[in-house]
């Protein structure tokens, strides 16, 4: 598979992101063609965590 992109829109790391994820849903759909969209996930492991984290981070600093 390729990806034919805009070098100055995105970066080659940013472009291999976009592919890994569509790859990951494409998997999925394969596995289970009846899979509904709201149940894809392109988002890996490592990467779920860390949007979790970042969107619960609801610590606030002390005002001291």
């Amino acid at each position: 598979m390729a990806l034919q992109y805009h070098r100055d829109k995105l970066d080659q790391d940013t472009a291999a992101e976009i592919v890994d994820r569509f790859v990951r849903v494409l998997g999925q759909v394969v596995a289970d063609p009846d899979v509904r969209v709201g149940d894809l996930d392109g988002l890996g492991g490592d990467e779920r965590r860390g949007v979790l984290d970042t969107a619960n981070d609801t610590n606030e600093p002390d005002l001291e």
